[in-house]
């Protein structure tokens, strides 16, 4: 819904941040703040950790912790919405509805290959930085959006895919 109404990268980039920031900012403080407080074992983390919460991209780099196990989904967000900045940077807004489709057919073609590859590090690399493990939650967000909009059967065929994809890949 947000790259409909955006006209480039930075402002799509401004509009998720100011919809983020402030309420995570808020959240990691306190967070922190309350753990140190009552000293709740196993759940604190180093100031300098929780200062690189901050930047919100402690998920990408393995070694820093999480002030709260909660924000793990930011890094799958964020990756999100890096991929749909790539989408608007390369003027590829006009098939955004060929685009779930595609990420579904590829984000199961990796999963296959990592299957079949037996965990080798560049499959399970493809599918921490395509997201292929919440791909199709994605591509459902994206859909209903869709179906808001304009109701068409095509997007059913895609709701239905995605909650195949979801049974194969619990395997």
């Amino acid at each position: 819904m947000t790259i409909t109404n955006t006209k480039n990268v930075r402002e799509f980039a401004q509009k998720r941040a100011i919809r983020l920031y402030p309420a995570y900012l808020s959240a990691v403080v306190i967070t922190f703040l309350m753990v140190r407080l009552y000293g709740l074992e196993g759940r604190g983390v180093s100031s300098f950790e929780a200062l690189f919460n901050i930047r919100m991209l402690q998920g990408f780099v393995r070694i820093i912790n999480h002030v709260d196990g909660a924000y793990w989904s930011l890094t799958v967000e964020l990756t999100f919405y890096i991929l749909i900045g790539i989408i608007l940077y390369f003027g590829q807004i006009n098939n955004v509805y060929a685009l779930p489709i595609l990420w579904l057919i590829s984000s199961f073609i990796i999963q296959v290959a990592n299957v079949v590859s037996n965990d080798h590090i560049i499959t399970k690399a493809l599918i921490y930085f395509s997201i292929a493990d919440y791909s199709h939650l994605f591509i459902v967000g994206i859909v209903f959006y869709f179906i808001k909009i304009n109701l068409h059967q095509k997007y059913y065929i895609i709701l239905i895919s995605s909650l195949i994809y979801q049974f194969a890949i619990s395997y």
